[in-house]
């Protein structure tokens, strides 16, 4: 539960956060066809602007459109993905018709047990498999302001602004310049975590 520092509930309660389409069989897109309101007698259509779809990988163009014509979101989670399945969501796809991406790290028996591992996966995906599509920028928001879109916090939460609740993390910027240095990082890199303005971890000084 996260709240801002005068302890206003900050997240959306509206947000949906349904686990579709997780598998690359013809039943997975089934789901999401049954749940969008396209799959004839008995369907039902939940995929709309507050929809943030967890996993998404037995979509087909055809269905990736629908939810970026719902301004629907995808929570991505790389890792379990692959362990899992062998492939995950065809998130370049998503990304060309406009879907924001968010990343996730679905749980921990097949997924990171961080996101910052997460994120590396991602990265090692985007560097080897996607022929670097997204920029180090990209992967950066998909766990910032992608993440505060997909939670429904988009106004509160994700960015450095003033009057923002102060959820911010601060890296070791040896590790790297710029983006880099997050996407590099590991946990002995980040030197100090605040949620709503409070220290949680880190270096003292």
């Amino acid at each position: 539960t996260n709240y801002s520092p005068d302890g206003d509930y900050v997240l959306d309660d509206r947000v949906y956060l349904p686990h579709i389409a997780e598998g690359i069989d013809a039943e997975a897109e089934n789901e999401f066809h049954c749940l969008s309101g396209t799959g004839g007698n008995g369907a039902v259509d939940l995929i709309a602007d507050n929809t943030s779809i967890i996993h998404g990988i037995g979509l087909d163009a055809t269905d990736v459109a629908l939810v970026a014509e719902r301004s629907a979101q995808l929570v991505w989670s790389p890792r379990s993905n692959v362990s899992l399945y062998g492939e995950t969501a065809p998130v370049t796809l998503y990304d060309e018709l406009g879907v924001p991406i968010a990343l996730g790290t679905d749980w921990t028996p097949s997924g990171s047990a961080t996101v910052l591992r997460e994120l590396q996966c991602a990265d090692y995906l985007n560097q080897n498999h996607y022929d670097s599509y997204f920029s180090d920028r990209d992967l950066w928001r998909m766990v910032t302001s992608n993440a505060a879109i997909a939670m429904g916090a988009e106004g509160q939460l994700g960015r450095l602004r003033a009057g923002w609740v102060a959820d911010v993390a601060i890296f070791d910027g040896s590790v790297g310049t710029d983006h880099r240095a997050v996407i590099d990082a590991s946990i002995q890199d980040v030197e100090l975590v605040l949620r709503g303005g409070k220290a949680h971890t880190g270096d003292a000084d």
